[in-house]
């Protein structure tokens, strides 16, 4: 099981992106901002995000997402990792540099990335993204933090 660490760590190190469960750094491409809504975006199973850290250098990660009214979603975490979601490295790192860039079927966005204060708002946009990865879903729905990327700064 060692060698198989070893082999995906440096697999990743090449990558332009997480692989699996493992964060990954810059994410590559041309950046696409001429789109009505994320609503392209409702039957990707993962995306990737990345955010920047406090020493500068992109962090990028395999997300769970939703899409509501044509809003993109993406929970800390409703499966695995950390408890308490500010403990997360992208969360830290969101939380600190808003900036962010996600990459869904390929394609390259860049947004703003909002953690959601209405609480129930949040439910609702959580119960909706538990809907859709019902299979996989785990019990840290009550911990998890919502965040809305949000491209309208950009266009």
């Amino acid at each position: 099981m060692k060698h198989v660490w070893i082999a995906l760590l440096l697999f990743s190190a090449g990558c332009s992106g997480p692989v699996g469960p493992i964060p990954g750094g810059k994410l590559d491409g041309p950046v696409i901002t001429e789109f009505a809504d994320w609503s392209f975006a409702s039957t990707a199973e993962q995306i990737q995000l990345e955010t920047i850290g406090a020493d500068g250098a992109a962090h990028s990660v395999n997300v769970w997402s939703g899409v509501v009214d044509g809003r993109l979603f993406i929970p800390t975490s409703l499966v695995q990792g950390a408890e308490n979601p500010a403990e997360r490295e992208w969360v830290k790192n969101a939380l600190q540099h808003p900036g962010v860039r996600v990459r869904i079927d390929g394609r390259l966005f860049a947004g703003t990335a909002q953690r959601v204060s209405d609480e129930e708002y949040s439910e609702g946009v959580k119960q909706h993204i538990l809907d859709k990865y019902a299979s996989e879903a785990g019990a840290r729905s009550a911990q998890a933090w919502v965040f809305e990327i949000d491209p309208s700064s950009l266009n």
